[in-house]
């Protein structure tokens, strides 16, 4: 009997090559030394749950994704939790950053849902009456109890960080019922819920990665 050394089939003595696996060529005139082989039905059920438990890891160089990923979160937002973007698709030599898009979406008013994005540099939030604002609540409060001011607070946003200022409005402004004096400024973070006369808007943050 010739024993191939791969796959272990036993071939008959006169086999060129093994019958099974064909990677295995039997040396002509040199008799191939025998092993004791265990066919039993038990033994090969033994050897096939082996193998099925061993998991090869791939060695080759991790992807970019795994070193890039979380390098272009920007730093200085510690309190905003912004949604991770899968960089499984962009090219190894491209560049990226995130773009953060903050708005405010009215949760209290005569017009619910309505959302204003809020653009980087001041935005100012009151009614449009003589002057032009920003943020227009007019119409979000019945006719009979209008306690927004014409100018009555502005936010900040730099890029990066909402801050929200009262503008020595008449009714005051709030941060989850807590008031903001005027001169004081305040850090605004992801579903804060501002307060400004009787309308109450939510502060909602998204993010886009743009590419460079």
């Amino acid at each position: 009997m010739n024993v191939c050394p791969i796959c272990l089939y036993v071939n008959p003595a006169d086999a060129g090559g093994c019958a099974r696996c064909g990677k295995f060529q039997f040396p002509r005139g040199v008799a191939v030394a025998e092993h004791p082989v265990d066919t039993s039905e038990a033994a090969t059920h033994t050897k096939s749950n082996a193998s099925s438990s061993v998991i090869t890891r791939p060695s080759g160089p991790a992807s970019p994704s795994d070193s890039r990923r979380g390098a272009d979160e920007p730093s200085s937002l510690p309190a905003y939790s912004l949604p991770k973007k899968d960089d499984s698709g962009a090219s190894s030599g491209s560049s990226s950053r995130l773009v953060i898009r903050p708005r405010l979406e009215v949760v209290r008013g005569e017009k619910l849902g309505v959302a204003f994005p809020l653009l980087e540099g001041r935005n100012l939030i009151g009614r449009m009456v003589n002057a032009p604002v920003d943020l227009d609540l007019t119409g979000q409060e019945p006719a009979e109890r209008v306690w927004t001011s014409r100018h009555h607070a502005c936010v900040i946003f730099d890029g990066k960080t909402v801050i929200l200022e009262d503008l020595n409005s008449l009714n005051g402004t709030f941060v989850n019922r807590q008031r903001v004096y005027p001169g004081q400024q305040r850090v605004l973070h992801p579903n804060d819920v501002v307060q400004v006369g009787t309308v109450q808007l939510r502060l909602l943050i998204s993010a886009d990665r743009v590419d460079l």
